[in-house]
């Protein structure tokens, strides 16, 4: 009786002019034209640039995976606005891929990707995950306009400023105070104080009489330094700053072969981590005064007399 009313639906059907050639199978949305078998997915990269960790010294990568390895990012599960999800990348101790749920702030580089390898289809198949459906691929063309806000921003790279540029005649000694921005300058016109942060000179002291210093170049301080002893050198004593910060950058110099000068040099201040690098300036008679960073890493000094240039960031 069954068999029958199949028959029959099957005469019906074709009694309508229908041609069983042109019966089109429900279209599978997992492959493509050539039927191989793919899926849509959100990929990303660990972020490269350091970051400050719970104990504020410099991290890269996260526990588990390497700066800039590559992530493929499955969809929204807990209703966070994305601020958690899962992952599937090279574990960072090893060649083995893992799924893991890490903050997405530490992705960059979001895009949309066609996934065909059997392997990571078929580990994606364990969770919840995207399809090769052109509904999944428009939901990541949508999040890529909003995803990259929540990159954490690189602090390290940017925002070196050129803050300022003094003259201060005759000058000889400089220094920073220990764990702090403020830099004091010795010349033979007498003693200054500057605030590296802004890049201004907060205090002065024009009596040229002032205290020599000690076998090391500790001179006492006055004004917001009173009662403080500053390491100073770069003239008679030796440079005293630093010439690498905790999250990477260090001075470079470079020798200038198409000046006359022959200790005409160009200071820059390079990133080993990002590869970034800024000139600070070139200087055609040799850099003669002390030059590098204060104890925070958030400012950069050189002097050459009779130029004090001073370039600071917020970190």
């Amino acid at each position: 009786m069954i068999f029958s009313t199949i028959i029959s639906s099957i005469r019906q059907w074709l009694s309508k002019g229908n041609d069983a050639g042109t019966i089109e199978p429900e279209k599978d949305h997992s492959t493509d034209d050539t039927g191989a078998r793919f899926a849509w997915c959100l990929t990303g990269n660990i972020i490269e640039h350091p970051y400050a960790g719970k104990d504020g010294q410099p991290r890269y990568g996260t526990r588990h995976f390497a700066p800039g390895t590559k992530v493929y990012c499955l969809p929204h599960q807990w209703g966070d606005g994305y601020e958690k999800i899962k992952v599937i990348g090279k574990h960072r101790n090893s060649n083995r891929s893992v799924c893991l749920v890490i903050p997405s702030k530490y992705i960059a580089n979001w895009r949309l990707q066609k996934v065909y390898r059997t392997y990571l289809l078929e580990l994606m198949s364990h969770h919840h995950h995207w399809t090769g459906r052109e509904s999944d691929k428009q939901m990541i063309l949508q999040m890529l306009e909003w995803l990259p806000e929540k990159t954490l921003k690189n602090k390290s790279d940017a925002l070196w400023q050129r803050k300022e540029e003094h003259a201060v005649g005759g000058l000889l000694e400089l220094g920073f105070q220990p764990g702090t921005d403020m830099l004091m300058v010795l010349s033979a016109q007498g003693r200054g104080i500057f605030d590296c942060i802004s890049g201004q000179r907060v205090a002065r002291d024009r009596n040229t009489d002032y205290p020599g210093a000690d076998t090391n170049g500790a001179v006492p301080g006055f004004g917001p330094l009173a009662g403080e002893r500053v390491t100073c050198g770069g003239f008679e004593y030796p440079n005293p700053l630093k010439q690498a910060t905790a999250d990477g950058w260090e001075v470079r110099i470079f020798s200038l072969p198409e000046a006359k000068n022959d200790k005409a040099a160009r200071l820059c201040i390079y990133n080993i981590h990002t590869k970034v690098q800024h000139k600070i300036a070139s200087f055609p008679y040799g850099i003669d005064r002390a030059y590098g960073f204060s104890d925070t890493g958030r400012s950069f000094i050189a002097g050459s007399s009779p130029d004090l240039l001073i370039w600071s960031r917020d970190i």
